[in-house]
């Protein structure tokens, strides 16, 4: 009867073990789980917010040169056209920027997506940066150039200070909204 108790209780410690271990094991992919999904929402918070920040800018944009170009003239006709193109095209990239986040919403991430998309995020931003720097450089090649071509002064001079103004918020936009990103995925490092 010893024998057959003692073999017993090993199975039953063998059991008791695999029990537990399954159930570690399920919770922790529980957890990973809830991490990937809490990551996600985060993320895709943070875009949102930048497009609709972006959005509001553009929209606030259109509105006002819109309704200020009327009774312009000079280099401040120009500077509220070329505010008003630039800000369409602002417009588009974030309905665009939105509808792309919104649309990934409820899908099934792994962990290697979010962070992959972490990084691509981040590089796009930086890259916008630096267009932003090329925007404020263009802006002020074009004012340089008002001065010496007098036919078209009021064009360049409103069409270089539109590109400073653009550049200048773009470029604040886009490292804000990185620092952001960069610090979301310091503070949830998987």
């Amino acid at each position: 009867m010893h024998v057959f108790s003692r073999i017993y209780f090993r199975r039953k410690i063998k059991i008791n073990f695999l029990l537990i271990l399954y159930l570690l094991t399920a919770f922790n992919i529980l957890e990973a789980q809830d991490f990937v999904t809490e990551y996600a929402v985060k993320q895709n918070k943070i875009s949102k917010t930048g497009m609709v920040v972006l959005g509001s800018w553009a929209v606030g944009n259109l509105i006002t040169n819109a309704a200020l170009s009327s009774n312009s003239s000079g280099s401040d006709k120009y500077f509220k056209q070329m505010n008003i193109y630039w800000n369409v095209v602002n417009l588009a990239i974030t309905g665009g920027g939105y509808w792309a986040t919104k649309k990934e919403e409820g899908n099934e991430l792994t962990i290697y997506y979010l962070l992959s998309r972490q990084h691509k995020t981040e590089k796009a931003l930086l890259f916008n940066a630096g267009l932003d720097i090329a925007y404020m450089a263009t802006g002020q090649l074009l004012k340089e150039r008002a001065q010496h071509k007098i036919a078209e002064r009021d064009r360049l001079e409103g069409f270089g200070n539109s590109l400073l103004l653009l550049g200048a918020f773009l470029f604040t936009f886009d490292i804000i909204l990185h620092t952001i990103h960069a610090q979301h995925k310091k503070r949830n490092n998987p």
